[in-house]
C-alpha cells in the first residue's frame, strides 16, 4: 500500500497533489486537484483521475478528502456520489483562499444536543469561557512559537534570539489579562477579549517581522486586501487549508460552524470554525512559512503570479509549495494529552472538547498548546 501511494505522488506531482495522510491509524489520501483539464470520474468503487499527463485510479476506501482548487477541473456526479457514499469530505476551493463550499454526506453529524447547548451558551457564562479560552490558546501558541525560534537561534543569532525571548515574555504578560475578563454574556465582554488579543498579536508579529525577508516588504499583519507576498501566503494557508479542517471538525462534532463566540455573528460568517482556528494558526501555517523562507524553498520573485492583470495573487508554484508543506504539517505528530497524534486529529479532538464542555461532560475547555 505504501509503495503504491508513493507511486501516486511521483507521477502526479506536476498536475495534482496527492497526500498520504493518517486517519484512525490508516493511511488515507487527500487529493488536491489544482490544474486545468483534470477530470475525476467514478469507475465502480474507484476514483479515476485523468488529464493531459496523468491517468490514475484510487480506491474510494483509500481517500479521505478531495479538494478542487481550479474551476477548470471536471468531476462527474457519479464521482461525487462515490465520495458521499464513503463519507469523503469534498472541498470546492479557489486560488484566492476561501472555499466556495463543501460537499458532505447528510448522515454525518453529531447529536443535536450539542447545537442546542451551543445556542444557549451564547447568552450565559459558557460563551464567555469559550471565547476567552480560544483567545488564550492563540496567545499562548504565539508565545510558544517565539520561544521555539528563540531556542533554535540562540547560538547562531544571539542578539535576535534575545529579542524574540523578550517578545515572548511580553506576549505572555498580555495573555494573563484574559483571566480577569468575566461576564454573563459574550456580547458584553467580546470587545475586551478582542482588545487583549489584538495587543498580543501586534507584539507577536512585531517580533516575527525581522525573520521575514526584507524583499517581501512585510509591514504588519493584514487580512483583507493584503497584496504583499507574506500576508497573501498567510491568508491562503489559513483560508484554503486550515479553515476546511476546522470547519469539518466543528461540523462532525455536532456543532453549528456559524454560531461562534469569539468572532461575532455576521451573515455567512463561519464564526465557530474561525474561533477554533485561532489556537492552530501558529503551528499549522506561521511556522511552515518561516521554514519555507529559512530553507529558501521559494524564490522571492516567483511568489506572486506575474501574469495576473486583475489583482495580485499567488503563483501556481507558490500555491503548490504551500499546499504540500501545510498538509505535511497537518499530518505530523504533535504532543497531545500525553501522547503523539497527527496535528489534524488534534483539531478534531478540540472540536469534540467544545461539545463536551457545552454538554457538561468537561468542566472547562482547554485549548491546544504547542510544546516548544
Amino acid at each position: 500500500m505504501i509503495e503504491e501511494i508513493q507511486d501516486y505522488r511521483i507521477n502526479a506531482t506536476a498536475i495534482a497533489s496527492i497526500f498520504p495522510t493518517v486517519a484512525l491509524g490508516l493511511i488515507k489520501l487527500k487529493l488536491v486537484l489544482s490544474e486545468f483539464g483534470l477530470f475525476l470520474r467514478r469507475k465502480r468503487n474507484r476514483f479515476q483521475l485523468s488529464g493531459k499527463d496523468i491517468k490514475k485510479e484510487f480506491l474510494s476506501n483509500d481517500v479521505e478528502e478531495i479538494h478542487f482548487l481550479n474551476p477548470g477541473v471536471g468531476v462527474s456526479i457519479s464521482a461525487i456520489r462515490l465520495a458521499l457514499e464513503n463519507e469523503i469530505f469534498v472541498v470546492l476551493g479557489s486560488r484566492s483562499g476561501w472555499p466556495h463550499g463543501f460537499v458532505i454526506p447528510t448522515k454525518i453529524s453529531g447529536t443535536i444536543r450539542g447545537k442546542r447547548a451551543q445556542f444557549l451558551a451564547f447568552s450565559d457564562p459558557r460563551g464567555v469561557h469559550l471565547a476567552r479560552r480560544f483567545a488564550q490558546g492563540k496567545a499562548r501558541n504565539q508565545r510558544n512559537l517565539l520561544r521555539l525560534i528563540w531556542k533554535n537561534r540562540t547560538r547562531t543569532e544571539p542578539e535576535l534570539a534575545e529579542k524574540l525571548y523578550k517578545a515572548s515574555e511580553h506576549v505572555d504578560e498580555i495573555s494573563k489579562e484574559f483571566g480577569s475578563i468575566n461576564g454573563n454574556s459574550i456580547d458584553k465582554v467580546r470587545v475586551d477579549i478582542m482588545n487583549v488579543e489584538a495587543r498580543a498579536s501586534k507584539a507577536y508579529w512585531d517580533a516575527i517581522s525581522p525573520l521575514i525577508p526584507e524583499e517581501l516588504k512585510f509591514s504588519g499583519r493584514k487580512t483583507r486586501g493584503a497584496t504583499d507576498p507574506f500576508n497573501a501566503m498567510l491568508n491562503f494557508g489559513y483560508k484554503a487549508i486550515l479553515f476546511p479542517e476546522s470547519w469539518k471538525a466543528v461540523y462532525y462534532a455536532g456543532l453549528d460552524p456559524y454560531a461562534g463566540f469569539l468572532h461575532a455573528d455576521k451573515p455567512g460568517k463561519p464564526s465557530l470554525a474561525l474561533d477554533l482556528m485561532e489556537e492552530f494558526r501558529q503551528h499549522t501555517v506561521d511556522r511552515v512559512l518561516l521554514t519555507i523562507f529559512s530553507k529558501n524553498m521559494l524564490k522571492i520573485d516567483d511568489i506572486m503570479d506575474k501574469e495576473s492583470t486583475v489583482q495580485p495573487r499567488l503563483s501556481k508554484n507558490t500555491i503548490k509549495v504551500l499546499t504540500e508543506r501545510i498538509n505535511e504539517q497537518l499530518d505530523d505528530n504533535v504532543q497531545y494529552n500525553g501522547s503523539k497524534i497527527p496535528l489534524k486529529n488534534a483539531i478534531v479532538n478540540q472540536a469534540r472538547g467544545i461539545t463536551n464542555y457545552l454538554l457538561g461532560a468537561n468542566r472547562e475547555y482547554v485549548p491546544f498548546e504547542l510544546v516548544w
